[in-house]
């Protein structure tokens, strides 16, 4: 199944495309990371997010999926080892929304450990993947340019 994405003059959509590509898509962290991005600026209306919020959003979007369905996405897919490891460590049920397990994470107050859970995450994702969109750009510009959606 192919999806084409909108051309755009600001962002380079084409490259957006690429990440999905069947070749490409060996984990699931990249669906989860376009969902907190998509969630993020059409769905809460942000003009900017953090890597922090970023990546507590691609673990907010899987938490349900992960916790009640048990799914494993593979050995090499790291969301899935760190929804676990959070779940069992703030003890947050499996049933939360995705916006009450978003605050439980975020306002932790023990944030270092979970923060350092997080930067599994971090290493695959936000700059690097959205330089491709953009490479060109800047971060902020980058980041700036998914308000269009």
């Amino acid at each position: 199944m192919n999806i084409r994405i909108p051309d755009n003059e600001q962002l380079t959509t084409k490259e957006l495309g690429r990440v999905f590509e069947r070749n490409r898509t060996t984990a699931t962290y990249k669906f989860y990371w376009f969902l907190a991005l998509i969630d993020a600026f059409v769905g809460q209306r942000k003009t900017e997010i953090s890597i922090k919020d970023l990546t507590i959003g691609m673990v907010a979007h899987a938490w349900y999926t992960i916790n009640y369905f048990k799914l494993s996405f593979g050995n090499s897919d790291s969301l899935h080892e760190v929804v676990y490891h959070l779940q069992k460590k703030l003890r947050i049920p499996m049933d939360f929304s995705k916006a009450d397990v978003f605050d439980c994470i975020k306002h932790d107050e023990n944030y270092k450990d979970v923060a350092q859970c997080l930067k599994k995450l971090e290493n695959y994702v936000p700059f690097q993947r959205l330089q491709h969109i953009q490479p060109s750009a800047t971060q902020e510009r980058v980041v700036n340019c998914f308000q269009i959606f």
